[in-house]
């Protein structure tokens, strides 16, 4: 049933969404990538989102980066779920010898993953001083216990920082 003027009810919306998501799981369960991604094709919302995270996710594995960047890109984020989103397709971009992307996805960005991914692209644009900036700030806002400290610490000295002692607790 749709509501006034045919539009579907944001709950008859919401199931629809859900019902993607599960026929795309079940397709990437089946080991149809390909379907999967297209499923997602120009979908929006929470549902949509994590699909296509775990879409792109199965395509990087299969070997298909550029696919997963047209999927990623292809969603229509949730908002809280948009710098996650960002921040993947960053990796991407990096890993593709793209920095320059991925920099203009993480401006604004101000999370530990998103400064470490934005130190990355500077490295490998080549601006190592502004690296190491973003490293220091990265390492600044990860949690001592975090194993990804001891990452962005060694990425830090790579840039030619020092890795200053944790505070105490």
């Amino acid at each position: 049933m749709a509501g006034a003027g045919g539009v579907p009810t944001k709950a008859q919306q919401q199931q629809q969404a859900h019902s993607t998501y599960a026929e795309a799981i079940k397709q990437l369960d089946a080991g149809a990538v390909d379907k999967a991604g297209a499923l997602l094709a120009g979908q929006k919302g929470t549902y949509a989102t994590l699909a296509a995270l775990r879409v792109a996710k199965s395509q990087v594995e299969a070997g298909k980066p550029e696919d997963a960047i047209t999927t990623l890109r292809g969603v229509q984020a949730e908002p809280s779920l948009q710098p996650l989103v960002n921040e993947r397709l960053a990796q991407l971009h990096n890993a593709a010898g793209k920095p320059e992307e991925a920099l203009k996805l993480l401006e604004g960005d101000t999370g530990s993953a998103g400064l470490e991914l934005r130190g990355d692209a500077l490295l490998a644009s080549g601006k190592r001083d502004e690296a190491r900036d973003a490293y220091a700030k990265a390492l600044a806002a990860t949690d001592v216990a975090s194993p990804a400290r001891r990452r962005v610490e060694l990425k830090l000295q790579e840039a030619g920082g020092d890795v200053p002692e944790p505070e105490a607790i």
